[in-house]
């Protein structure tokens, strides 16, 4: 059983955004990023042209953040040997590109994406994903409450959305991104209905009728398309 006491913290607690950076603060961390192996304060003042004064004082202040940890480069004789600053906040562009080529691997696994039963068994892992989430949809009435919520469930995972239209009982969200892609690799249909399973359950159960949430992949260049149908009755 894993030790859940002396797990390491989630990356997420790295994330920049829950960081109070200002902008040169994010510039050297930017630049430190760029070395892979980490580097002297003297070799990003030097890519920045800027004082290596003022970029250790703003080194040391993302030290104090935990964005930013030093090591000592090993000895190669007399001196004392230079600090070697990593940016232990990760890059947030790969990650996402790392984390959608391993969801797309492991969906490789759930079969032939064009067995409506595998299709099913996508869908329900995205009704689960949803429900980790704490994002299971509440009980709504109006058109407009269902598409406020997607939404916002939609932005804040990344998928860029924007309201194209809204009706009495109908409703389409267009989607410009997709955490799930990359620039090599189009997700999977199967990635797709994972989506539509989540998007089904953050959507929620209407008060006045029967309603259903539909993805439509790449509807338009560069967009896919989320339309909700609500069915009233009396």
């Amino acid at each position: 059983m894993p030790d859940t006491e002396n797990r390491p913290p989630p990356t997420a607690r790295l994330a920049t955004d829950t960081m109070p950076l200002s902008r040169m603060q994010r510039l050297v961390l930017e630049t430190l990023r760029s070395f892979e192996d980490g580097a002297k304060a003297s070799e990003i003042a030097e890519t920045l042209g800027m004082h290596v004064n003022t970029v250790r004082g703003h080194l040391d202040e993302l030290c104090d953040m935990n964005a930013v940890a030093t090591e000592r480069e090993q000895s190669r004789g007399r001196g004392r040997p230079s600090v070697i600053f990593h940016a232990r906040v990760p890059s947030g562009s790969a990650v996402l590109s790392e984390h959608a080529a391993l969801i797309n691997a492991l969906v490789e696994h759930l079969g032939d994406p064009d067995d409506p039963e595998v299709q099913k068994t996508a869908e329900q892992v995205g009704v689960l994903w949803a429900r980790r989430l704490n994002r299971s949809g509440t009980t709504w009435s109006e058109i407009s409450e269902a598409t406020t919520t997607l939404t916002r469930a939609l932005r804040q995972l990344g998928f860029d959305p924007g309201p194209q239209y809204a009706h009495e009982h109908s409703a389409s969200i267009s989607i410009h991104a997709c955490p799930f892609s990359s620039d090599n690799e189009n997700p999977s249909q199967l990635v797709c209905a994972i989506h539509r399973g989540f998007l089904a359950e953050s959507l929620g159960p209407c008060e006045h009728g029967t309603a259903v949430v539909e993805l439509y992949p790449s509807a338009r260049p560069h967009t896919c398309e989320v339309i909700i149908r609500k069915d009233a009755t009396d």
